[in-house]
């Protein structure tokens, strides 16, 4: 017993001791959280600090001339009209001319002009750029236009879009479901999450074929005043993450009208810039100040020739 109480005190000890040390190392751990945190938020900002150095005037034509379909998608812009104005650079007041190129950035490609276009600006003064012409090639379908219509019966891939009656449905990503028992139920093992978007609301729906019990092949969701009903009805062959579908969606209502159109977006480098730079998502952190702004447009349908590349049969 005498030995019991004089333990006691010492296992109450270790026991303070270890909650101390754990609370000190979750501190730290939390300090590098939130560092980390800054350190992204200062990344994130450096996009929104040095867009000033060039800055389009006016609005130009950004315009899809033309789509078409082999093993990518091709997609043809050209930008006409477009002037743009030097700022000059905020740490160097010297310098009074830069060499400057544009690049386009559309779905998940992203190019230099066909020209491989560089102009010379002046400081504060606005210069024409003239007529650009873009050549991009991604493995992203263009949206699918139907936005009078309250059907869509048609092959679907991932990460495509499609508007009905001013809903847009988009199949985000395609996954092995990670629950065993689904897995274990599931014949085609493998589930889409879409999602469904109108003007002021978003809902989520996760679908696999009608093979298996057909709740899990339909989904109804309601929003902005209307339900919107869809179907996974098979999968074409092809390995779960890329496979295409045959889909269905239907709506019993027209929504409200909104910008829900696709959005290419204008990159301004300096004319030494390397491909390894401008050719990357992140570089903003790996370029630095070979970035020099940037300008995003919303296409409108008079500016959206998807052509060959939007596909008009249905089942």
């Amino acid at each position: 017993m005498a030995e019991i109480a004089v333990n006691a005190p010492m296992l109450i000890i270790v026991f303070l001791i270890t909650l101390t040390l754990t609370l000190l190392l979750f501190q730290e751990s939390i300090t590098d959280i939130f560092a980390k945190q800054e350190k992204i938020e200062k990344v994130e900002d450096l996009s929104g600090r040095i867009s000033r150095v060039v800055q389009v005037q006016g609005e130009p034509s950004v315009r899809m001339e033309t789509c078409t379909k082999d093993t990518a998608y091709n997609y043809k812009f050209r930008i006409t009209g477009m002037e743009v104005l030097f700022q000059g650079l905020p740490a160097d007041e010297k310098t009074g001319q830069m060499a400057v190129f544009a690049t386009l950035g559309f779905k998940d490609a992203v190019a230099r002009d066909t020209q491989q276009k560089t102009i010379t600006l002046t400081k504060g003064v606005a210069q024409p750029f003239g007529e650009l012409e873009f050549d991009l090639k991604s493995g992203v379908a263009p949206i699918l236009m139907h936005p009078d219509t309250p059907i869509f019966a048609g092959e679907f891939r991932v990460k495509q879009s499609v508007v009905i009656n001013n809903y847009k449905i988009t199949a985000i990503r395609q996954l092995k479901p990670v629950n065993p028992v689904i897995a274990a139920i599931s014949q085609e093992n493998c589930y889409t999450d879409f999602v469904v978007e109108c003007r002021t609301e978003s809902a989520r729906a996760s679908l696999t074929g009608c093979k298996e019990d057909e709740s899990l092949c339909r989904k109804t969701v309601v929003l902005c005043g209307a339900r919107v009903d869809l179907q996974l009805i098979e999968y074409k062959s092809g390995n779960c993450g890329s496979r295409p579908m045959g889909f269905l969606a239907k709506t019993n209502k027209q929504s409200q009208g909104w910008e829900y159109g696709d959005s290419a977006i204008i990159n301004f480098w300096r004319g030494d810039a390397a491909g390894t730079c401008w050719q990357q998502a992140g570089y903003f952190a790996a370029c630095g100040d070979k970035f020099l702004g940037s300008k995003i447009y919303n296409l409108s349908r008079e500016n959206y020739n998807a052509g060959s590349c939007v596909p008009v049969g249905f089942f």
